[in-house]
């Protein structure tokens, strides 16, 4: 278990990337079938799952204050901020309507 630990105590802008990039997409995944899956079990034909999509930007919310304040790994935390603006902007540019 400490191993594993260990794997997420790198000051990387590379690791922050990709735990920038991982966590949002695995988050949107979980989100999208949950929300299909409410939609089969209660009937919703109207129900919307795009609009569930800003939500997985949360996680990454969660590492930007593990790494910047808590660790103190700028590096990593940096990569993640920059990954999760990007994230953000093609949000609104390919989505649109907020």
């Amino acid at each position: 278990m400490n191993r594993f630990l260990n794997y997420f105590k790198k000051d990387d802008y590379a690791f922050g990337a990709f735990l920038g990039l991982i966590a949002p997409v695995s988050l949107l995944a979980i989100i999208h079938f949950a929300t299909v899956y409410f939609i089969r079990i209660f009937d919703a034909g109207n129900f919307q799952v795009g609009k569930f999509y800003p939500f997985s930007i949360l996680l990454n919310l969660l590492f930007i204050r593990l790494y910047l304040v808590n660790l103190k790994m700028e590096k990593t935390g940096k990569s993640v901020v920059a990954v999760t603006f990007l994230i953000i902007i093609l949000y609104f540019v390919f989505v649109g309507k907020p």
